[in-house]
């Protein structure tokens, strides 16, 4: 017996439950189904497909999680990350995780274990937040050594560049101005 209700929002049961191209569920006919062209549908029946009649209502298969991570709790498996290998950030894929251990596909290196709480992941950014990071910390690394001594004024400095950069004192590289 398929739970109909739960079969609109998990895509878990969907998976379990669906065979492997099925697009939909028919609901009066209690069978999955998917498209045979533009207007023909293939109901599933005993492991086969086959034609059948027009369907009444039917349920779509339900969306995958987002793909990337938000920054709230513990990235999940399948999700998109930003990891920092040293010298920059690079999108990566989390193909497994226990507690706050995390294993990435890594496309420069290959699988990496990371633990989440060490910082060497964050939600990817967008374009506008790549820009401003970038214009933030030229910035930030242009002021005298001296300047940066204590971790307060660290914290001083990056508030004022960034203020700065909101209020568009500062600018982007020449080429995005």
């Amino acid at each position: 017996m398929i739970d109909t209700e739960r079969l609109k929002g998990d895509r878990a049961y969907w998976d379990a439950k669906a065979p492997e191209s099925a697009t939909h569920f028919d609901v009066s006919a209690k069978l999955f189904i998917k498209r045979n062209g533009k207007r023909d549908w293939l109901h599933y029946l005993n492991g086969q497909w086959l034609s059948f009649a027009p369907i009444k209502r039917s349920i779509p298969r339900p969306e995958l999680r987002r793909a990337e991570w938000g920054g709230e709790g513990y990235a999940e498996v399948g999700q998109k990350v930003s990891y920092n290998n040293g010298q920059y950030f690079e999108t990566s894929t989390v193909i497994g995780r226990h507690e706050c251990w995390l294993w990435l596909d890594v496309p420069s290196v290959g699988l990496v274990t990371v633990q989440q709480v060490a910082g060497l992941i964050q939600p990817i950014r967008t374009k506008d937040q790549r820009k401003k990071g970038w214009v933030c910390g030229l910035a930030y690394r242009s002021l005298p050594d001296s300047e940066k001594a204590s971790m307060e004024w660290q914290a001083h400095a990056q508030r004022i560049i960034e203020s700065l950069y909101d209020n568009r004192y500062l600018k982007g590289p020449p080429d995005e101005q």
